[in-house]
C-alpha cells in the first residue's frame, strides 16, 4: 500500500487510540485497524517497519503509560 495512504490510516488509528475509554481504549488492535480502514496485518507490518514495534507492543505501551524507549 502507498506510504501516504498508510500514513493517513495510521493517523486514524492514533485518533481512535486517543479518543477515550468508550472508544479506542477498549477496542482490540484488530477492531481499531478495521475502523481505520486497514487490515491488522498491514498495520502491524507498517508499525514494525516504521517503529520497530508490533501493534500489540504499541497498544501495551500506550495503554500502560510505558515510554517506548523502555520496550
Amino acid at each position: 500500500m502507498e506510504r501516504s495512504v498508510m500514513d493517513r490510516k495510521l493517523e486514524r488509528f492514533a485518533l481512535l487510540l486517543e479518543s477515550g475509554t468508550e472508544n479506542g481504549k477498549n477496542m482490540s488492535f484488530e477492531e481499531m485497524c478495521s475502523k481505520a480502514g486497514v487490515s491488522a496485518g498491514e498495520m502491524d507490518r507498517y508499525l514494525y517497519d516504521s517503529f520497530g514495534l508490533s501493534g500489540a507492543d504499541i497498544l501495551k505501551a500506550y495503554r500502560g503509560h510505558i515510554p517506548l524507549y523502555l520496550l
